[in-house]
């Protein structure tokens, strides 16, 4: 199918008069005094999916004069090419190859009328960073965006970075009735742009049952030397166009909507992957991924899980589907690291922040030390941290007044490292710099030590002395600094056990570092401890919300895991304890996440208490 709204020198035309308006004092004085240097890649858009190339003529290069004026321009290569007056020149390719060796980058010299020697520099990669996009809707078998005309519609669309730093860039989305512009708005900025990524069409304005045309252009240009010409404008740069068609129907009712759209990650060779796709329909939809176009065989869940030898480097996209129809998600590049040597992402600190006191209410945080191959040691650092919670900027009210610090290797009940007061040594201030923690005042009460962990697990006790009770994070850091890899030691595992007041909350801390994603599995388990081990109290229904640190954004929800295969398969990997059984109310997330810091929260359904555990596992 070819969409072709508008034709394509008036597309052209039409670019760069809108981008010397941003420079000129008025409209009309720039379409009379405005010269450019424009390379072009045109594309189409039939589906969520990322847009194609157009199959001919998808790459373009043009140089516009002045109205009125004939001339000529000379490329770097010193082949002169005349130009009539009021007459555009363009040239279309079918690869980029071709453009690049008719048009390659340098010099283009501009002459018009009595003006000569215009150098207008074309950069090596003029185009912006990104290729458009619409990100919303449902799209027929036709591969036309379906527009309820009675209602309002949000046609939504990607974020243009690279206009950030480009004096005129420049994002429009046009919308074509019969080839004559029918609906359009323009967005650009100079300095300190707000992008704007989505253009409401009216309700009424679109006529049931019609088809139109649609473009969406991301142009990244500069402004070329013109000094010599008073008043006049020049422009250099790239510009990439996305056309679609709009059909003026509602979408079936009970079709499946898309609310969470698969995330791109980039993870190191070999490692776990996670794609999830959130949808809704009536009746409930089925999923099928796909690699492309390819569909992966008993790929046919709402989360898509990679690992080892299937973890192929592509872009990879759902099916959504139910009897009213289907709608195919955005794709998620699945990328490996570029730069050599990237870092393999690695949880590198952990913590937990929670109430302690004597007896049960002992806070306890578990710690494994492993992976694949490793050996060695792990050098931590490792603080209970109560009074300096209750100053600025945190401000915790109730902390525990003078934390003692106890680590445990496993299976042993002797402490290999103790510390009450950690006393401002200067060791423990470069190691709390050096792993990126917060400083204590020196005189503080909280504790710390630094430890040289072997391979296994451990765990860590925060009492409060004189049987106290209070708040208290406990903290793992991991302090090796160096770069690390795969079979490098390193933190894998992070629980605690604990009660959970009425009301309350019980969060668990983790950071990822290295230069890659990570999957995690999380869980926060209470009804699996009463049946599969006995413990009186726990928790009937925990709640499991995580969130995003750096950001404070809520980035998933689990309440009941209900028994889904790609978690039972998981776990076992990663050694965990099975859960109860599909009827469970125990909670559950997989995930595959950037660098950054993140929490796990634990709230009982109602605010209900109750004990339970929060358990965070890396994933290999």
């Amino acid at each position: 199918m070819t969409i072709d709204p508008l034709p394509s020198r008036r597309r052209l035309a039409r670019i760069f008069i809108t981008l010397a308006a941003l420079a000129a004092a008025s409209l009309a004085h720039a379409q009379d005094s405005f010269y450019g240097v424009l390379k072009g890649r045109r594309l189409r858009q039939t589906s969520p999916a990322a847009p194609i190339p157009e199959p001919t003529d998808a790459w373009r290069f043009a140089v516009f004069l002045p109205e009125n004026v004939a001339g000529s321009f000379r490329t770097p290569a010193g082949v002169t090419t005349p130009l009539a007056a009021n007459a555009e020149f363009e040239r279309r390719f079918n690869t980029e190859a071709l453009l690049e060796a008719a048009f390659p980058p340098g010099a283009y010299t501009l002459t018009a009328g009595a003006v000569s020697n215009l150098v207008f520099n074309l950069p090596a990669n003029p185009y912006p960073a990104d290729l458009p996009r619409i990100t919303s809707g449902v799209w027929d078998g036709q591969g036309r965006l379906m527009v309820d005309p009675a209602r309002p519609y949000v046609l939504t669309f990607n974020t243009h970075s690279s206009y950030v730093g480009s004096p005129l860039g420049n994002v429009r989305i046009t919308i074509f009735d019969n080839g004559r512009v029918f609906l359009e708005e323009e967005v650009y900025s100079r300095t300190t742009p707000s992008p704007i990524v989505s253009y409401n069409i009216p309700a009424g304005r679109l006529v049931a049952g019609r088809a139109y045309g649609g473009e969406l252009q991301f142009v990244s240009s500069s402004a070329a030397n013109t000094t010599s010409i008073p008043g006049a404008t020049g422009i250099v740069g790239g510009v990439f166009e996305v056309e679609f068609q709009i059909i003026a129907t509602p979408p079936p009712a009970g079709l499946p909507t898309i609310g969470a759209q698969p995330a791109s990650r980039t993870v190191a060779p070999g490692s776990t992957v996670v794609f999830t796709v959130g949808a809704n329909g009536n009746p409930a939809p089925n999923y099928q991924w796909r690699r492309g176009t390819a569909a992966i065989a008993g790929a046919t869940n709402s989360t898509l899980v990679l690992s080892g030898a299937d973890a192929i480097p592509g872009a990879y996209n759902c099916v959504v589907s139910n009897s009213a129809g289907s709608v195919t998600s955005n794709d998620a590049q699945l990328l490996l690291p570029t730069a050599a040597g990237t870092e393999p992402g690695r949880l590198i600190n952990l913590s937990v922040l929670a109430p302690t006191g004597p007896g049960a209410q002992l806070l306890t945080m578990g710690a494994t030390v492993g992976g694949s191959g490793a050996a060695g040691t792990l050098p931590l650092v490792i603080r209970g941290v109560g009074p300096t919670l209750g100053t600025a900027p945190f401000n915790v009210g109730g902390v525990l007044p003078d934390p003692v610090l106890s680590l445990f290797p496993a299976g042993s009940s002797t402490a290999s490292v103790t510390n009450d007061n950690w006393g401002g040594t200067p060791a423990l201030v470069a190691a709390f710099t050096g792993v990126g923690a917060f400083q204590l005042p020196a005189a503080s009460l909280d504790s710390a030590a630094l430890q040289n962990q072997a391979a296994g697990g451990f765990t860590v006790q925060v009492a409060g002395k004189g049987a106290a009770s209070g708040t208290v994070i406990a903290e793992v850091y991991d302090a090796a600094g160096a770069a690390r890899t795969a079979s490098t030691p390193r933190l894998t595992n992070l629980s605690t056990l604990t009660g959970i007041a009425p009301g309350a909350t019980l969060s668990a801390g983790f950071v990822i570092g290295g230069g890659t994603a990570r999957t995690v599995l999380v869980r926060a388990v209470g009804p699996t401890l009463a049946t599969a081990f006995g413990i009186g109290g726990a928790m009937a229904d925990p709640r499991l919300e995580f969130y995003n640190n750096d950001s404070g954004a809520l980035i998933a929800i689990n309440d009941n895991w209900a028994g889904a295969p790609w978690l039972t398969t998981t776990g076992t990997a990663v050694g965990a304890f099975a859960l109860g059984g599909a009827a469970t109310l125990d909670a559950a997330l997989l995930m595959t996440l950037p660098p950054g810091a993140y929490s796990a929260r634990v709230q009982g359904v109602g605010g209900a208490g109750g004990t339970a555990i929060i358990e965070v596992y890396e994933v290999p």
